[in-house]
């Protein structure tokens, strides 16, 4: 997968143990992916 929000979708859906990203993605970087998937953990219930 090349798109940074295609790989986003394809995080949240399949909810993988690792996640290895190019920082370099067209359309949204892998440090951007990063930053909205921490958000997305801080709020899930403890």
């Amino acid at each position: 997968m090349s798109e940074g929000a295609a790989v986003l979708t394809a995080i949240r859906d399949q909810r993988p143990d690792l996640v290895l990203l190019d920082v370099m993605l067209p359309g949204m970087s892998g440090s951007e992916i990063v930053g909205l998937l921490r958000a997305e953990m801080s709020r899930l219930p403890s």
